[in-house]
């Protein structure tokens, strides 16, 4: 344990404190996405994925300086070379007073918008599970039945010498 606080503490705090704002970000964009399914609307749907890519650049390269940031206190610490694989309650063992507490309250706050944006995650996940089956089962009623079976594709689905059209596009 160390009687002082590492010089690169306080800017993995706000590191961590910038990653949860982000992470939150993500949270309210997984709902507008949701939002965009529940609509059909397939302009807001395709901007709420150009957000996603960029806020998960963002938390991508946030996340490569939080680690250069643990080596860097993890070193100032006495234990050069571990700090990547440092657990937050390992750290906070190494910390003093009033850092192991600040640390304690950051890492938490990062770990429920964490846990917030998995549950949103997964309800996104199924919405768009659904409508994938709801738009296979809609093609599969309007396509016509083939006039003779002469075998299975790749996915196992029937096939037949026919060229099988649902929609046919005259220019």
């Amino acid at each position: 344990m160390t009687t002082g606080e590492p010089k690169r503490f306080r800017d993995l705090l706000n590191l961590l404190e910038g990653m949860r704002a982000m992470h939150a970000d993500m949270v309210a964009l997984a709902a507008d996405k949701l939002e965009a399914m529940r609509r059909a609307d397939l302009a807001a749907m395709s901007h709420c994925a150009e957000r996603e890519q960029t806020l998960s650049r963002r938390m991508t390269e946030r996340e490569g300086l939080r680690k250069q940031l643990m080596d860097a206190v993890a070193t100032e610490l006495g234990i050069a070379g571990k700090g990547r694989a440092l657990t937050v309650s390992q750290l906070a063992a190494l910390l003093a007073e009033p850092a192991r507490e600040e640390w304690l309250a950051v890492a938490g706050k990062l770990r429920e918008t964490v846990l917030r944006l998995s549950r949103v995650n997964l309800l996104v996940g199924v919405a768009a599970r659904e409508i994938v089956n709801h738009m296979k089962w809609v093609f599969a009623a309007v396509r016509p039945r083939p006039s003779a079976r002469q075998g299975y594709a790749q996915r196992g689905s029937p096939v037949s010498g026919e060229t099988e059209l649902i929609l046919e596009i005259v220019a």
